[in-house]
């Protein structure tokens, strides 16, 4: 089987045993400039048959994420004792699927907000 067939697969359920396929958590592209990583990752975004979808550019999601800090600690004191995991969950219950474009983390700050992002998933 292909590696694109292999994943939307894995968003389907079968009662043959050959058919299903591990739900995979996470799934990383890499390689140079122009060599087609976005493209790939804009043909799977729009294959999976779900609702609960966002494709992002990583900048822009971090700056969305300070933002929601921002606003869930100003509305909100009793939250501050885990901020950041209200902050997660808050986007989890968003999406299902989360495609990050342009993934680099060169802030400590922002490698811990990943790590516990990525703890949730």
């Amino acid at each position: 089987k292909t590696l694109f067939s292999k994943l939307t697969n894995a968003f389907k359920t079968s009662n043959t045993k050959n058919d299903f396929v591990e739900r995979p958590k996470s799934l990383y592209i890499y390689g140079g400039a122009g060599c087609g990583k976005s493209l790939l990752m804009d043909v799977f975004f729009e294959c999976m048959p779900i609702k609960e979808k966002r494709r992002v550019h990583f900048n822009s999601f971090m700056l969305e994420f300070h933002n929601r800090m921002h606003r869930v600690r100003s509305n909100n004191a009793a939250v501050s004792d885990d901020l950041l995991g209200s902050v997660v969950e808050e986007i989890l219950n968003e999406v299902w699927l989360l495609c990050f474009d342009e993934f680099m983390v060169l802030d400590i700050g922002d490698a811990m907000i990943i790590k516990r992002l990525f703890e949730h998933l």
